[in-house]
C-alpha cells in the first residue's frame, strides 16, 4: 500500500459499491452476464448478513416471486491476516490526514481501494444448481451489498475482519505507542468482551435457561458513538443512548429472573414506563405530552406498571355494590363518582379486575398514585392514630 494515505475526498462518482462490482467482474469470468440477470431479482434479496469473510442472504427465485423457490447465496470473502491488518493501520498511522480522517470514522480513497477485494479473494456458492461461479442469486446478493457498501463504506472492513471500532483503536494504540503515551480506549476498555455480531447472534443456538450464566449485577457499560449520526439520519444520540441502556438493563433484569420484558405493552405504557428513569423533558418534547401529564403517567407506571397506568387514566362506572368496600375503607362524608371513592385528601379507585389503587392529591400533577393495588381497599388506608399524637 501507498504510504502517502492523503486522505482527500472521496470521488462521488467512484463509490465503494462501484469498486466492489468492478473488482468482482475482474474475479469471476461469467460475472458480466450474472449481474445482468441478478438485477431482476435485487428486490428479492432478504436477510443480507455481513461478517468476517462472508456476506449471505436468502433470495426469492420463484418465477411469480411467490417464495416458493427460496435459495441462500453466500460470497466469501478473503480476510487479512494479522501482518496484513498491521501493514495496513501502520501505513493509515502514518498518513496524518489520513489517519485523522479514518479515526473521525470517515473512509478515504486510498483505504477503500485497499479493503475491495481483488482478483482471486472472491468465491461463491448458492444453494441452486447452478454451476457457474457467480449465479444469479449470488449476484443479486453482490448488487444488495453495494447499498449497503456506499451507505457505510467501514462494512468493507467488517468482511476483511475487522469492523470500524477495532481499525480505529488499533489506529490509535499505534498513534499512542509512536508518540509514547499510554492509551485509555474510552469505546472499548481492554480486556472486555468483543461482543458477537447480530448475524452470529442469530444463528447461535439457544441455550436451555439452566445452563445459561449468571445474571451481572448490572448492565453493560454503554460503549458511545465515535461519530455523531449524520443530520440527515434524523437520529438523536442520546435518545439512542438511552433506548440501547435501557434494552440492556430489561435483558439483565430477565436473565436474574426478576423482570420483564414489556414487549406487549401499548406505545403509551412504554412511553410511561420509559419515563420513569428517563429524561422526561426529552421524552415530553419527542411525544408532544405535557410534562406535567407525562411525570403523572410515569409515577403510576412505577407503582402499578401497565395496570396501575390504566386505572389511573381510565374512568369506569362499576355497579353501586362493588364501591362499598371503599366507602367502608374511608368511612363517613365518602364521596363516591365513577369507579373512585373520595374522602380527605385520600382517593381509592376501582379497576375492572377488582383491585383497589390509593391516590392522593398533588398541585401539579392532580390525583397521583402512590402504592401498588390491594384486594382490600382497608390496606390502602392508614390505621387511626390511637395515642391521639
Amino acid at each position: 500500500m501507498n504510504d502517502a494515505m492523503n486522505g482527500g475526498a472521496l470521488n462521488p462518482q467512484v463509490t465503494a459499491g462501484r469498486i466492489w462490482l468492478d473488482r468482482l467482474v475482474a474475479s469471476i469470468a461469467t460475472a458480466d452476464r450474472a449481474l445482468e440477470s441478478g438485477r431482476s431479482l435485487l428486490g428479492r434479496v432478504e436477510q443480507l448478513e455481513m461478517e468476517p469473510g462472508l456476506i449471505r442472504a436468502r433470495v426469492d427465485g420463484s418465477r411469480s416471486g411467490d417464495g416458493s423457490t427460496v435459495h441462500v447465496a453466500q460470497i466469501g470473502v478473503r480476510t487479512f491476516d494479522d501482518g496484513r491488518w498491521e501493514e495496513l493501520t501502520r501505513a493509515i498511522e502514518r498518513s496524518g490526514p489520513g489517519s485523522a480522517a479514518v479515526l473521525a470514522g470517515v473512509m478515504t480513497e486510498e483505504l477503500r481501494a485497499a479493503l475491495v477485494p481483488s482478483t482471486g479473494e472472491v468465491s461463491c456458492h448458492c444453494t441452486c444448481s447452478d454451476g457457474r461461479d457467480l449465479c444469479r442469486h449470488g449476484a443479486a446478493v453482490a448488487l444488495a451489498s453495494v447499498e449497503v457498501f456506499d451507505r457505510d463504506p467501514f462494512a468493507l472492513a467488517l468482511i476483511r475482519g475487522r469492523g470500524r471500532d477495532e481499525l480505529r483503536r488499533k489506529i490509535r494504540d499505534r498513534r499512542a505507542e509512536r508518540l509514547g503515551l499510554a492509551t485509555d480506549d474510552q469505546d472499548h476498555a481492554r480486556g472486555r468482551d468483543p461482543g458477537t455480531s447480530a448475524a452470529a447472534a442469530y444463528r447461535r443456538k439457544p441455550v436451555p435457561f439452566t445452563r445459561s450464566i449468571t445474571a451481572p449485577a448490572q448492565a453493560g457499560r454503554l460503549v458511545p458513538l465515535a461519530v455523531a449520526p449524520p443530520i440527515e439520519a434524523a437520529v438523536d444520540s442520546a435518545e439512542l443512548a438511552e433506548l440501547v441502556a435501557d434494552a440492556a438493563e430489561r435483558a439483565r433484569s430477565m436473565l436474574a429472573g426478576d423482570g420483564e420484558s414489556d414487549l406487549d405493552l401499548t406505545v403509551g405504557a412504554d412511553v410511561a414506563r420509559r419515563a420513569v428513569n428517563g429524561d422526561r423533558g426529552r421524552i415530553a418534547a419527542a411525544t408532544g405530552l405535557p410534562l406535567d401529564e407525562l411525570s403523572a403517567a410515569a409515577l403510576a407506571f412505577e407503582q402499578g406498571g401497565a395496570a396501575g397506568l390504566a386505572v389511573s387514566r381510565r374512568r369506569w362506572e362499576p355497579e353501586t355494590g362493588l364501591l362499598q368496600p371503599g366507602v367502608a375503607a374511608l368511612g363517613p362524608g365518602a364521596r363516591v363518582r365513577g369507579n373512585a371513592v373520595s374522602s380527605a385528601g385520600v382517593q381509592l379507585r376501582l379497576d375492572p379486575d377488582g383491585r383497589w389503587w390509593r391516590f392522593e392529591p398533588d398541585d401539579a400533577l392532580g390525583w397521583v398514585l402512590v402504592a401498588p393495588s390491594a384486594a382490600d381497599p382497608a390496606d390502602l388506608v392508614e390505621p387511626p392514630d390511637l395515642d391521639g399524637g
